[in-house]
């Protein structure tokens, strides 16, 4: 058995939801299990939306949602016929009246908690995962349609919502299994769930692969495979680095600092279900099913001497004085607790320096605890990450090579923290892309 997860982009038009399905075709016999992401950017439109109406501009509001119901309409003309297409515009319209009924109360509350947001988000998946299990009963295919709100339970974290393990595989193996053994292709969405008591959730952006690795370590599964229009992990980014080329293995723990640091190939928190079942993942490209990819494996930690370079942009420093180790935990946990993301931290001489998210919000939040009275901020910077490992990883001599070569560039460096498979520096936001290119020149050599 195997999960295969699409995600949007690769959903986005006709074309591609046909060749979403010819892949489906090549691997019946591995008895695929399929979780699908709402078409191309419907979920954003989504939220979009919902703002307006929150903010009590219905007709703004009403602009949005006309496109979304007419590109869903116009999927389902291209794909199906006859009853079968009849059918999918009645669901079609059955889930624009539950939105709009949400969208209503919006505007009446001028208000979008994320509570309120979540109970709109799940539709883009709910229409995209009507119309494509359609369409592969349209072409032969044994398929069966399931509601990840009555499979993937999750707390009360609303648009993050975290699944609760135990739960979500029982009610995996109860739903999903009986019809793969049917001889079904089960389809469900990606992305969405709902708490015990069945009040709708979402797992976050992007969340679709974490659903795609709890769905195939619950069942087992001998690979779980992500399907983008990408191929797989990639050296760089190509729009910064234009001979950035597929790396075809990654360890697990290369692949999580990558989604850490910046990577959006995968949501972050997907390995960890594969990791933890043993089961590898491949990440492919629906625009050459045959092309390069990437495999994530299990198990090992030595894949290459270097992998990968990543940035993220809109980071803030905090530094500080400190007295004891207690003080550096409690500052970190205010600083999640305000909502900020903390990447690294680290004390150097009684002083105290974070690396975050920079949230103004929360920034200014934050400035208001006692202990943050004497806080410095800084604003604008990037952080850039080199993952590696391998048997020639030595961390003084990746640290010498990447400051040196940043040194070449005239690029300053506020930090730089070595992990067992990492190199991050942090240099201002305006040469993130800089230090990336000259970073890949320097210690990815070309693809052969």
């Amino acid at each position: 058995m195997i999960v295969m997860k699409f995600g949007g982009a690769a959903l986005g038009t006709p074309e591609a939801v046909a060749r979403a399905s010819d892949i489906i075709s090549t691997r019946l016999e591995r008895k695929p299990v399929i979780v699908l992401s709402a078409m191309a950017k419907t979920t954003r439109s989504i939220l979009s939306c919902a703002r307006e109406f929150a903010a009590g501009r219905r007709k703004q509001g009403q602009k949005h949602i006309e496109p979304i119901r007419t590109f869903h309409y116009d999927m389902a003309d291209a794909l199906l016929s006859g009853q079968r297409e009849a059918a999918v515009r009645k669901g079609i319209d059955t889930i624009f009246e539950q939105m709009n009924t949400s969208l209503e109360a919006f505007f009446a509350l001028h208000d979008l908690s994320a509570r309120s947001a979540d109970s709109v988000l799940c539709f883009g998946e709910l229409l995209s995962t009507l119309i494509i299990e359609q369409y592969l009963q349209h072409q032969g295919i044994s398929s069966r349609l399931f509601d990840s709100r009555s499979i993937i339970v999750t707390d009360s974290s609303y648009t993050r919502a975290r699944p609760l393990m135990k739960e979500t595989a029982e009610r995996i193996r109860r739903h999903i299994l009986p019809a793969v053994n049917d001889g079904d292709v089960p389809v469900f969405q990606g992305f969405i769930g709902a708490t015990p008591d069945g009040v709708y959730t979402t797992l976050g952006f992007e969340g679709s692969d974490y659903t795609a690795a709890i769905a195939g370590g619950a069942l087992h599964a001998e690979c779980i495979e992500i399907w983008k229009n990408v191929p797989g992990i990639m050296t760089a980014d190509p729009n910064v680095v234009k001979n950035a080329y597929t790396v075809p293995a990654l360890s697990f723990d290369q692949a999580s600092e990558l989604t850490f640091f910046g990577a959006k190939v995968l949501h972050p928190s997907t390995m960890r279900p594969a990791r933890e079942n043993g089961i590898h993942m491949a990440i492919y490209n629906t625009m050459d099913p045959q092309g390069p990819h990437t495999v994530l494996l299990p198990g090992q930690e030595d894949i290459g001497d270097y992998a990968s370079i990543t940035s993220m942009t809109d980071i803030a420093m905090l530094r500080l004085n400190v007295k004891e180790a207690s003080d550096a935990y409690r500052i970190s946990a205010g600083l999640e607790m305000h909502g900020m993301v903390v990447y690294i931290t680290e004390i150097i001489h009684e002083t105290f320096q974070a690396f975050v998210s920079d949230d103004e919000a929360a920034s200014l939040c934050m400035q208001e605890e006692e202990y943050c009275e004497n806080a410095r901020w800084k604003q604008g910077l990037a952080l850039v990450t080199v993952v590696g490992a391998g048997p020639h990883w030595n961390e003084s001599a990746v640290y010498s090579q990447v400051c040196r070569c940043l040194a070449n560039e005239t690029v300053p460096v506020y930090s730089a923290v070595m992990k067992q498979c990492s190199c991050t520096v942090c240099v201002d936001a305006e040469n993130a892309e800089k230090s990336v290119r000259a970073l890949h020149a320097s210690m990815l050599s070309p693809v052969p």
